[in-house]
Formats: C-alpha cells, structure tokens, sequence
C-alpha cells in the first residue's frame, strides 16, 4: 500500500470506534484502527433500587430490574435494558404515591391546604360552627392513598324533649341539661333495681326512659361474671324465671334465675371440669379437629397408621378432668401373635415364619357381645405394607340419639347407651308433645332396637341452641311454637357461612330446633411470628393483624431478606394462615 493511502473500518456491531480512519505512513497505518466494547453505566434511578447485586458497568443488550422504594410506584419491578447506543431503554420513574385533598362536608383544612399530600401525610381538620365534632379531627394518608381516621361533621342536635316519669321525682341540674336523675314514689323503683337513677341526652334523644316499677317486681338483668343475659325492656312479676348462658368452658350452678320479691337471684358460671389436650400416642393420630375445652364426657377417637396394630381402646373419654387410659399402636412382628386383646387372627396360607407379600390375615373376634369393627380381611402388599388398617373388636351397644324434647328415664344426657337385653323409657318434654311410637325399646344381640324409634311431635321448643362464636340478635324465649325461627350474627371479625347445609337461621320443628350455623374464625398474626419469619406487612406498620376469613394479606421480606419460595399473598381461612419464609 503506497504511503499516504487511506482505509476506514468497520467494527461488529456492539462495539464501537476510537478513530474510523487510519493513514498507511512509514510506520504502518496510524492511528490503528481499536474496536471497543460498548457499555452502559449502571443507571442512577431516584427512589429505586437495582434488583439483585449491582455493578458498575453493563454490557449492551443487558437486561436488569429495578424496584422502587416503599410509598412509590410503579409497585412491580421494572425491567430495563443497555441498548446498541449505551442508553438505557424502559425506564420508568418511581413516583410517590399521593392522596388528594379530601372533601369532607361542612369542614375546613386547618392550615395551608395543597391539592395533594405524600401518603402517610397528617392533616387536621375542623367542621364548621354548628356541626360536630367540635374539636379537630386528624386523618392520614394511607399507602393505599386513602385517607384513614375521618369522621363526618354532623349537625348538632336540638335538646331532648322534656320527660316525665309516672310513679316518680325528675331533677334537672340547671347547669347540665343533658342528665337528669329520677327516683320513684313510695311502693316503687327504678327499672334497673336501685334506688335512683339517671338518663343522658344524646344527639336529640335521651339514653331510655325513666321507668318506675312496683318494688315486688324485676326489671334490669343482673351481670354474670363468665356468662350472659340479654338485655330487656320486659318486667318480670314474683315468681317467673329466665335463662341465661355461660362462656365455653363454664358451666351454670342453675339454668335459670328466678325474680324472688323483686331482686333477681345471682347467676353463677363456674369452671367446668375439662381435661387438657388428649395425650400423644406415637404412630397414630385423632380422627376429629382439636378443640379448646374438652368438657368431662367429651371422647376422642385415635387411629393407627397402617400395618400398625392397636393395643386398647380406640375412643377415651374425659372423666372428671382425666382423660382415659390412650391405647398404643405397635408395629406387628412376625410370627405374629394370633389373638390380640380380644381380636383373633388367622393366617393365610396357614404357615409358619413371615408374612409374605400376598399372604393374608382373617379376624374374628373372641367372644359374644363383640363386634369386628373394620375389614374382615387384610393383604400384605408388595411394598410390605397391609392393604387396609388392622380392624378391632367393640362391644355391641345400641345407642339413642335424643332429640332436645325428649327423655329417657334413668340416662340423663342427649346420647343413650345400652347393651343387648336392655331396656329403655322414652318420653316427651313440653306441652302438647306427643310420643309417637313405642315407649319402651329394647336392645338386640346385633346392637339394633326391637323396634322403629320413635319421635316426639307437636309441642313446643325450649330456648335455641348455643352457636360458638354467635349469639341470637333478639332476645330469646322460653319457649317457641312450631314454625318460630331464630335469627344469629357471629360475633365481630367471624364470618358467617350461608351455603347450604348453614344458614343463618334455626328453626323450631315439632318440638326440635332444625338448622346448622357456622361462623369462620378470623386470622391473627403477631409481630414476633412475623419477625421469627423474616417477613412484614407491605401496606401496614408493624401492628398485630387481625383479619376475617377470606382477606388477602400481603406480606415483604425485610430488609436484606429473600423469599424461600412460599408465596408472600396469604389468604385467611377458617382462624388459619400459612407465613411465607424470607431466609
């Protein structure tokens, strides 16, 4: 090439030229011709943070996340990529969330007000003279951008009208027109059973009425430490009674109370006898959910797990706050014992040494007045493993399941139990209740009755059934006519269940309340679980949660933390939530 020629170059795409021309000199072409890499400096995005470790340089075609800080969106990482110009491409600016001025009738924003505010912002407001609320009222702006804390301005109330009481004295203090104190003449009483008493003005109508009644009668329900009466409007006279009902795991001295010459007999809940959480048996587990009190009579039903054998009874009943002897689940050994407890075992071919896959065990039980409960006949499998759980031997029993009108002489309690040859008497409770059918049944060597059980119809029901974690909206009755049905709500935060076979309804049915009402226990969630977790709240502070079944949590890993996998949305169902796990 002669001196003084010219040559341009090309480089490869993603890189890129210090000089595109070098000259053919004595020296050789200068400058040489250099083909660089291309790079992207790492990107400075305000309020945002690079997802995963972070370098100074990045090749084109790279592609990074970035995520923006809390109280900024967008809220799902952003994906952007150093394109062939060393520019990055799709970014998207973290921009903080805001709350719009809030409209709030009849009040004012104390101070200067701005068209938004920055989420978790505070103001105060004030509603206008002649509404209420007289003092300020503080909201904030939530991550959710809403403002929290409002309290609509209400226009204040006109005076109560003037009161009179029949039967009694009013005094009003000049100074304080909002309370007045009433007693009652000579004879008679207040309402709530003291000697005076006083009602309040509130928003234009007074807390009740003044009420005096005669000294021989009741009025206001007595309070019941660890238990509940509905409040009433209703006089009782000398003699009549009502029931009341006690928190789980209390129980009544009495049903109910009786107005004796105008006061009330107390009402006592007291502790009752209750065993504690049914003892472990290894190998085995109890064929019903926990519960939180196991009152005295109350059983449990354990299982083995397979080609495991049961020594003992399977249910244990809680007696007198112990809980029965626990069976024990052994795995069998070859030979195998051919009787165990009252099950008798025969083998199949008939030979000694170990069960083979494809052998097979035959049970009977050893004596009468028992019952094979289970598979008559099990396989061992290829896996070694029986092809069904070992069965056992029960008593035979024929059990009666009352309804709530009826009776059996001689066996208190709603569930009846008698062996082969006995007898038992049946009848009816409540007015205009008839038996129908046979009065007297007994009990067959098969554990059937000798005849159809019969039914109580007509008359009329008792109170409504306790619902955990419900009550009655309306005061309940003593008694109730065929046809009346109760409503219930469950208490805050649960969830009442309304697909069939709930409602919320029960309905008295010839005697027999009919209906099934579930409430869903509410979800909880404390800041030491979720710190032993690694996780927080996304949209909350740190306060313990308390959410009804059905809400969507969502927790973040804290700072530092990544997510094991599980993921970070939970859903509450039934008082039960699984935490994710950031590691």
């Amino acid at each position: 090439m002669t001196w003084g020629a010219r040559r341009r170059y090309y480089c490869f795409d993603g890189y890129y030229y210090e000089e595109a021309e070098a000259t053919c000199t004595r020296d050789g072409w200068t400058p040489k011709p250099l083909c660089a890499g291309k790079i992207c400096a790492a990107p400075n995005i305000p309020n945002a943070e690079i997802v995963g470790h972070q370098r100074p340089n990045y090749s084109i075609y790279s592609r990074i996340k970035y995520k923006c800080h809390p109280g900024f969106e967008p809220e799902q990482p952003v994906e952007i990529t150093c394109n062939s110009q060393t520019e990055w491409t799709g970014i998207r600016q973290c921009t903080g969330k805001m709350c719009t001025a809030p409209n709030i009738p009849n009040a004012e924003i104390m101070g200067h007000q701005r068209p938004n505010y920055n989420i978790y912002s505070r103001i105060q407001y004030k509603c206008r003279p002649g509404f209420e609320p007289e003092q300020p009222v503080e909201i904030t702006c939530n991550s959710q951008t809403e403002w929290t804390g409002i309290r609509q301005c209400t226009a204040k109330q006109k005076l109560c009208p003037d009161l009179s009481v029949e039967n009694g004295l009013i005094h009003k203090h000049s100074s304080k027109e909002e309370e007045i104190f009433y007693t009652c003449d000579t004879g008679y009483k207040p309402f709530s059973g003291n000697w005076w008493d006083s009602v309040t003005c509130s928003k234009g109508s007074w807390s009740e009425e003044p009420q005096c009644i005669r000294e021989e009668e009741c009025g206001a329900f007595p309070s019941v430490h660890h238990g509940k009466l509905k409040k009433t409007k209703q006089i009782f006279h000398d003699g009549e009674t009502t029931a009341f009902e006690c928190d789980p795991g209390f129980i009544p001295t009495q049903r109910f109370i009786k107005c004796v010459s105008g006061t009330w007999e107390t009402p006592v809940c007291e502790v009752d006898v209750h065993c504690g959480f049914p003892p472990k048996v290894e190998n085995a587990l109890i064929t019903s959910k926990p519960e939180e009190f196991y009152g005295d009579g109350s059983s449990v039903t354990y299982v083995c797990r397979s080609s495991f054998l049961m020594n003992g009874k399977s249910t244990v009943f809680c007696r007198r706050g112990t809980w029965e002897e626990v069976p024990t689940c052994k795995e069998p050994t070859c030979p195998l014992d051919t009787t165990v407890e009252d099950l008798i075992m025969e083998r199949s071919p008939d030979i000694e040494g170990p069960v083979k896959p494809g052998h097979k065990l035959i049970f009977s039980c050893n004596r009468q007045g028992l019952k094979l409960k289970g598979q008559k006949e099990i396989t061992c499998q290829s896996n070694e493993e029986w092809s069904r759980p070992f069965p056992k031997c029960e008593e035979v029993m024929c059990v009666a399941n009352l309804t709530v009108n009826m009776r059996s002489d001689g066996h208190p309690g709603p569930e009846v139990s008698v062996r082969p040859g006995r007898t038992i008497t049946l009848s009816c409770v409540g007015r205009e209740s008839k038996l129908e059918g046979h009065s007297k049944i007994s009990c067959l060597s098969n554990g059937e009755w000798n005849v159809p059980f019969p039914k109580c119809i007509g008359g009329k029901c008792g109170p409504p059934p306790h619902v955990n974690f419900a009550d009655t909206i309306e005061m309940t009755k003593n008694e109730y006519n065929s046809g009346e049905r109760v409503e219930y709500s469950c208490f805050n935060m649960f969830t009442l269940v309304q697909r069939r076979p709930y409602s919320k309804y029960v309905t008295c049915d010839q005697g027999e309340w009919r209906g099934s009402i579930k409430c869903l226990k509410p979800c909880s969630v404390s800041v030491e679980e979720m710190d032993e977790r690694g996780i927080q709240l996304r949209w909350r502070g740190r306060e313990k949660i308390f959410s009804p079944h059905g809400d969507r949590i969502t927790f973040s890993c804290k700072r530092g933390k990544h997510s094991t996998g599980s993921d970070l949305i939970q859903t509450c169902n039934d008082g039960e939530m699984n935490l994710p796990l950031c590691e």
